[in-house]
């Protein structure tokens, strides 16, 4: 189980990010897929280096290509058979409770000042990058081959609308099993340009029955400096809660805020 890092569940931290280039954070979750039919191929050994063993192992030669042959194509069709169960041919929206796939998203929500919505970003091609084009998703990963992150969240901080003020950032399960049955599902909040985490968080322990989880809150304030520029100061509260599918997400996620 991977450890946790950052601020307790319920407490907000400062959240600081390089102040270079984009000034950029990112939120990054990945699992681990089933584990794949067998495809290994065992070649008969040749027994003694005499005359006889060597003569018998080319005799039996042509029947072991034709065993190698069937097994190869016996394999091919249970990887076939693997891939038609496990994965989707489309992906509608809302939870596919019939889908055998390990299929985890993640999606941010997007708030003004006072809470009122105003964007999602998530693995919907439609919503993969905001009108502003300051928040990217990597697109969706229907079974956590995609490498350390499978699917990340990236947020430019430079240039971001001033209207982009709260930031939740929220993992859905999109199949028929519930959190406690990914392998080794985790989620972390990292900075843009070194990578180090200033929030991680496994996902599952508590997570049986539940297919909904709300990983933290992601916040800005703006001031004034003292040559009258404008300054945004960062700030994440851990939120760790897994929520029921009758959540309505642009209104309860408010009711998340830490106090």
């Amino acid at each position: 189980m991977t450890a946790s890092q950052g601020p307790a569940k319920g407490q907000t931290a400062e959240l600081k990010i390089t102040q270079e280039g984009a000034r950029r954070f990112i939120v990054g979750l990945s699992w681990d897929p089933p584990e794949l039919p067998g495809m290994k191929i065992k070649l008969a050994e040749r027994h003694g280096d005499d005359a006889i063993s060597k003569v018998s192992h080319a005799m039996f030669a042509p029947f072991e290509f034709i065993r190698v042959f069937f097994v190869s194509f016996f394999n091919l069709i249970t990887m076939d058979m693997y891939a038609k169960k496990t994965g989707k041919d489309g992906d509608a929206v809302g939870r596919d409770k019939q889908s055998e796939a390990h299929d985890l998203d993640l999606d941010c929500y997007i708030f003004d000042e006072n809470m009122n919505f105003k964007v999602l970003v998530g693995t919907e091609d439609d919503a993969l990058i905001d009108p502003s084009k300051k928040v990217h998703h990597s697109g969706d990963d229907q079974g956590g081959m995609g490498g350390d992150d499978d699917e990340v969240v990236s947020v430019e901080t430079n240039g971001l609308p001033a209207d982009y003020r709260h930031f939740y950032f929220v993992v859905k399960s999109d199949s028929m099993h519930d959190l406690s049955q990914y392998i080794n599902p985790k989620i972390r909040l990292a900075d843009g340009k070194t990578n180090a985490n200033a929030l991680a968080l496994p996902i599952g322990k508590d997570g049986a029955g539940k297919y909904n989880y709300v990983f933290c809150l992601i916040s800005r304030k703006t001031a004034t400096n003292a040559d009258g520029d404008a300054v945004d100061t960062w700030s994440v509260t851990s939120i760790d809660e897994y929520v029921g599918e009758d959540m309505e997400w642009e209104t309860g996620l408010p009711a998340l805020r830490a106090a």
